[in-house]
């Protein structure tokens, strides 16, 4: 898997929206620093053949699809398979804050505010 590490937090010049399975503390508040905002998200092999690969899902009628424009990506334009819950020895990590776990509550709330896609 991939996890964020704050090693190179003087590198980090730009807001960067991100989403990843593990992340450092001090990962979290070098991005959070410059504005951007990190997410800690649990990818089984589905979901991440999904994320990595959307075009090898089926393609959704023209009517469900988002409308074409800026925005939209080619996750927008298929089926793809709903996210599973991480195993029980991970949920703690996903539900909290600190860690910007997708799961808590507050966490779903500021990527609401911020405009960014629901996760689940």
């Amino acid at each position: 898997g991939v996890k964020l590490l704050g090693d190179g937090k003087t590198f980090v010049k730009d807001k960067l929206l991100i989403e990843v399975p593990w992340a450092s503390a001090s990962a979290i508040a070098a991005i959070e620093a410059k504005g951007g905002y990190v997410t800690t998200v649990h990818y089984n092999r589905l979901a991440l053949r999904a994320h990595l690969k959307p075009h090898k899902f089926p393609t959704k009628p023209k009517a469900a699809r988002a409308p074409e424009g800026e925005g939209a990506t080619e996750h927008d334009k298929h089926l793809l398979p709903k996210r599973a819950r991480p195993p029980p020895k991970y949920m703690q990590y996903y539900t909290d804050y600190e860690k910007r776990g997708y799961l808590n509550p507050r966490v779903q709330l500021e990527r609401k505010q911020r405009g960014l896609k629901d996760i689940l």
